[in-house]
C-alpha cells in the first residue's frame, strides 16, 4: 500500500516532455515516448496506474483519485510514502533545468524492478491469487535488451 502514491503516478518525472517544444527536441522525444508508454499509449486498458488500481481493487482497496485531498489524507498511507512522488512531480515540472537528473532518474526507475523486484512481486501476487499484469508489463517494457532501459537518445552528429 505504501507504494501506491508512487505507482499511481508512474512516469511522472517525464510529465514535462508532453509540452510540444520539449517533446520535439532531440532528447525530449525519447522521453516523451517512455511517458506515453507509461500512460498506455492512449489505450486505457494499458495505462500503468489504471492496471495498478485494478490489482488494488482485487485486494479490496479502492483509493480516491490521486489529485484529491482525500487521497493525500487517506489513513492507510504513511507520510513518508509521499517523499519520492513529490520529488518526481517536482523535477518533472522543470524538464530543461533538470534534464540530467531526469535522464538518471529514468534509467534508475526503469532498471529498478527488472527481474529482481518485479519477479519477487510476481511470485507474491501469484501466491495470494492476484493478477501479475502490472509487474509483467513492466518487466516486459523496461527490459535491458529492447525496452525503456535499453533505449538511448541519438547523440548529435558533429558537423
Amino acid at each position: 500500500m505504501q507504494l501506491a502514491p508512487l505507482t499511481l503516478i508512474d512516469g511522472a518525472w517525464l510529465q514535462g516532455f508532453t509540452d510540444y517544444g520539449h517533446a520535439s527536441s532531440e532528447h525530449g522525444y525519447f522521453l516523451f515516448e517512455i511517458y506515453f508508454d507509461e500512460l498506455g499509449n492512449g489505450v486505457p486498458s494499458l495505462n500503468h496506474p489504471l492496471i495498478y488500481r485494478e490489482v488494488l481493487g482485487e485486494m479490496g482497496v479502492h483509493l480516491p483519485d490521486t489529485d484529491s485531498p482525500e487521497f493525500a489524507n487517506w489513513p492507510g498511507f504513511r507520510d513518508g510514502s509521499f517523499a519520492l512522488p513529490v520529488y518526481w512531480l517536482s523535477i518533472g515540472r522543470l524538464p530543461q533545468t533538470f534534464l540530467p537528473e531526469i535522464f538518471g532518474l529514468n534509467l534508475a526507475m526503469e532498471l529498478s524492478g527488472v527481474d529482481g523486484s518485479y519477479q519477487r512481486a510476481s511470485i507474491a501476487l501469484k501466491h495470494h491469487g492476484f493478477s501479475t499484469r502490472f509487474v509483467d508489463i513492466h518487466n516486459t517494457i523496461d527490459n535491458v535488451a529492447s525496452g525503456h532501459s535499453a533505449w538511448r537518445p541519438t547523440p548529435s552528429t558533429p558537423t
